[in-house]
């Protein structure tokens, strides 16, 4: 059984769509799995109000000092940080792995990960463009 928790984003949504039963192309078997330390908080276990890393806040000089002493501190100490959106605070994830996979396994995998690169590319791309 495989915990979903655990599971890198990318990784979820293609074990979501390999248990799927209305999907012919899935494969037989799932990519065997290491555990790492998860990239959006970086093994901290917690962001910045539960939000990606790609979603931060950050402040100027002048903003930072606007915001006076006791919100500097809470700032600092965390008081706004919320469990990772990823790794629900666990700190770690879970990612295929291509040892211990079989090939064919594998290779769905990869061209998944690829499908998925491709469409954030294009979400990224219309996002610039304005549509």
């Amino acid at each position: 059984m495989i915990d979903f928790l655990f599971l890198s984003p990318v990784a979820r949504s293609y074990f979501e769509w390999c248990v799927d039963p209305d999907n012919p192309d899935a494969p037989e078997a799932v990519p065997a799995l290491v555990r790492e330390v998860c990239g959006e908080c970086q093994g901290r276990g917690v962001t910045w109000l539960g939000r990606p890393r790609w979603d931060a806040v950050s402040f100027g000089g002048d903003e930072w000092a606007e915001m006076g002493p006791e919100s500097q501190d809470d700032w600092i100490s965390g008081v706004y940080d919320q469990p990772c959106p990823v790794c629900a605070g666990r700190r770690v994830v879970d990612v295929p792995t291509p040892e211990g996979t079989p090939t064919a396994v594998w290779e769905a995998w990869v061209a998944h990960e690829q499908d998925e690169w491709e469409h954030e590319a294009q979400v990224r791309a219309e996002i610039r463009a304005g549509c």
